[in-house]
C-alpha cells in the first residue's frame, strides 16, 4: 500500500501549498478502486477554483505516460467529477474540455489492444448518452479513443463571420490584399 493512500485514510490527502503536485501524486497513487476514485473526486470537488490547474496537471501526467491503467483510472475520475458537478458550466467541465482529447488520445496510445481502447469508448458513449458534452465533442473524443488520425481541417471548415470585423480593419485587409 502506498504511503499516499495510507495518509488518505478516509480524509483528504495531506495539506499542501501546491495543489498541482498533490494532484499529480494522487493520480500516480490511485489504485482504481471505487474508494480511491471517490476520495480523489471528493478532494478535487473541494477545489473548483483550481480546476484549470488540475486540467494542466492531468495533461502533464498523460505526457509522462504512466501506462494505460493509470490513465484509465484518471478517465474514471473525470467521469465521476463530471457527473458530480451536474452542470455543463461547472469549472471542471470548462477546464478539462479543452484538454480532454489529448488525455483520451494519450490513454489510447498507451493501450495494448482494442479491448482496452473500448473501455475508453464506453465512458465516452456514456458522456454522449447523458449529454455531458455535445455530439461534436463526443465524436472528437471517440476518434481520440480509437487512436485514429485527427481529421484535417479543410478550407470549408474554416468559417468566419465577416460582420464581426471592424470596418477599419476590414478596409485595411482589403487594401492589403489588392496591393
Amino acid at each position: 500500500m502506498s504511503g499516499f493512500r495510507m495518509s488518505l485514510g478516509t480524509a483528504a490527502p495531506p495539506a499542501t501549498s501546491d495543489d498541482a503536485a498533490t494532484f499529480q501524486k494522487l493520480l500516480a497513487d490511485m489504485s482504481g478502486t471505487k474508494e480511491s476514485i471517490k476520495q480523489a473526486k471528493e478532494w478535487l470537488l473541494q477545489r473548483p477554483d483550481k480546476a484549470e490547474t488540475f486540467a494542466k496537471a492531468l495533461q502533464k501526467h498523460v505526457m509522462n505516460n504512466p501506462g494505460f491503467q493509470k490513465l484509465l483510472f484518471a478517465v474514471y475520475l473525470l467521469n465521476d467529477i463530471f457527473f458530480a458537478a451536474r452542470t455543463k458550466d461547472d469549472p471542471f467541465r470548462r477546464s478539462f474540455a479543452p484538454v480532454l482529447s489529448d488525455i483520451i488520445r494519450g490513454a489510447s496510445k498507451s493501450a495494448k489492444d482494442d479491448a482496452s481502447r473500448e473501455k475508453l469508448v464506453k465512458v465516452i458513449e456514456l458522456w454522449g448518452a447523458k449529454k455531458v458534452f455535445n455530439s461534436e465533442q463526443i465524436d472528437e473524443l471517440k476518434v481520440a479513443a480509437k487512436n485514429e488520425p485527427q481529421p484535417v481541417a479543410t478550407v470549408q471548415d474554416q468559417r468566419c463571420d465577416l460582420s464581426t470585423i471592424p470596418v477599419g480593419v476590414m478596409a485595411g485587409l482589403v487594401k492589403g490584399a489588392l496591393n
